[in-house]
């Protein structure tokens, strides 16, 4: 991250701001930063669950729900759909590996890259639907950058 920072940062030096999962791996990253290279910089650490309920959020949580439940039933064939076992409000990324799991699917390593993948190339389809939620979300998360890079 350090090269990237660099590259992205500002001419009077500062910093840009950084939005992390909301899971172990991610908190564990903010501290990290936090008392790192953002140690004068904290407002600038964002969390996923900021924007959203408490709980281990991450990036794909961020996503209208609906497109993933799509994406996930087409990449991965299984008797129970995860349309059928997911429930709202509960971190997605979580649900989708214990639906795999509980459904003897391998979800190999880089499989949120191709979810990624997938959901950029149907941006234009996924824009039409989104929650009010989560538009709410979206404007707060960039209302934050936004203002706060003028301080």
């Amino acid at each position: 991250m350090a090269p990237v920072t660099k590259l992205v940062s500002s001419r009077d030096d500062s910093l840009p701001f950084v939005l992390l999962d909301s899971d172990r791996v991610g908190r564990d990253y903010l501290k990290q930063l936090a008392n790192g290279r953002y140690k004068e910089e904290k407002a600038k650490l964002l969390e996923v669950a900021q924007f959203l309920t408490d709980g281990e959020f991450e990036i794909e949580d961020l996503i209208p729900p609906k497109s993933i439940l799509q994406i996930i039933d087409r990449m991965y064939r299984s008797d129970q759909y995860f349309e059928d076992y997911y429930q709202k409000n509960v971190p997605i990324v979580n649900q989708i590996e214990a639906w795999a799991n509980k459904n003897s699917i391998t979800l190999n390593d880089g499989w949120k890259v191709e979810v990624a993948k997938v959901a950029q190339n149907k941006f234009e389809k996924i824009m039409e639907s989104v929650p009010d939620n989560l538009k709410q979300a979206w404007v707060n998360l960039f209302t934050k950058i936004v203002e706060g890079d003028k301080k």
